[in-house]
């Protein structure tokens, strides 16, 4: 937004967001943030800016300029007017719009914590715009994408964000001349499926490294049933022993057990619990004499 305060665009002249501002750095004082990149959404540099750039074009749509070139966002975001909105990174996708008046264009910007605001001063020779929305269609199902997670266990998988379905959305500038002309201008918009997010276990991906090494749980302290289930849920074939203790509370407990906790071992491997059973240390033949 500082950036952009106070730019004028000369009569036909033409202003590129990119091309103004330049490459977004940590040396310009921006920082990481969420960006769309590959479908994927990651932290980077410059991420964020196109809250910045969707209102930029809501304000030239608004005052009636002519729009050069815009994209809107592959996926759908609420935050956003739907269709009406554009997003920005560097080397591209670009904002360009044209001061097709006779005009200068003053371009003002005002910021807070939780806002942008974009003004732009001219004279569009009483040009008047309006907006207009049409019905979704061409709906596409999401796909299910599946991600690594070594605390699932192998052969079971977890859901951890639903997906939503894509669409084609067309949306409308109605221009209205001071002479009683009307002109109607469209777009149309295709937003991508967000995808179903699945965690599995790395072993269990269609890439999985050969071999595959599981970690062993952590079983010690939990009674003989439920450590064996566990380790059983993990692919792992159990062996118990039973070991005398003299401490009551390790009593029908799993004091140890071999190969330790976090250890990497393939599918089907042996692990040995070692079960606790109290037996009480014999007594002192001279007690009761004392």
């Amino acid at each position: 937004a500082k950036a952009v305060d106070g730019v004028i665009v000369q009569p036909g002249g033409q202003f590129d967001l990119n091309g103004h501002v330049g490459e977004r750095t940590t040396d310009k004082g921006y920082v990481p943030a969420p960006q769309i990149f590959e479908g994927e959404i990651v932290d980077a540099v410059g991420g964020g800016v196109s809250q910045f750039a969707t209102t930029l074009f809501n304000s030239m749509f608004f005052g009636c300029y002519e729009d050069i070139e815009h994209k809107a966002h592959s996926r759908y975001f609420s935050r956003y007017p739907e269709g009406r909105e554009a997003t920005v990174s560097w080397g591209g996708p670009e904002l360009i719009f044209k001061n097709d008046t006779d005009a200068l264009l003053i371009i003002k910007t005002a910021f807070t914590s939780r806002s942008i605001t974009v003004k732009m001063f001219g004279n569009t020779n009483g040009r008047e715009c309006t907006a207009g929305l049409g019905d979704r269609y061409g709906y596409r199902d999401p796909q299910i994408e599946f991600e690594a997670d070594d605390s699932i266990p192998p052969g079971t998988e977890v859901q951890d964000r639903a997906g939503g379905r894509g669409w084609s959305i067309d949306f409308f500038r109605y221009v209205a001349y001071d002479d009683g002309r009307e002109e109607t201008q469209s777009w149309t918009h295709r937003y991508l499926p967000t995808p179903t997010i699945v965690l599995k276990h790395p072993c269990d991906l269609d890439d999985a490294p050969t071999p595959c090494l599981i970690k062993i749980p952590d079983v010690v302290g939990m009674k003989p049933g439920k450590a064996t289930a566990t380790l059983q849920t993990w692919t792992f074939e159990v062996v118990k022993e039973t070991v005398p203790v003299t401490d009551e509370s390790q009593d029908g407990r799993v004091i140890s057990q071999s190969p330790g906790a976090g250890l990497g071992h393939a599918r089907g491997a042996t692990v040995t619990i070692q079960v606790g059973e109290f037996t009480e240390e014999p007594g002192d033949p001279g007690a009761d004499l004392l």
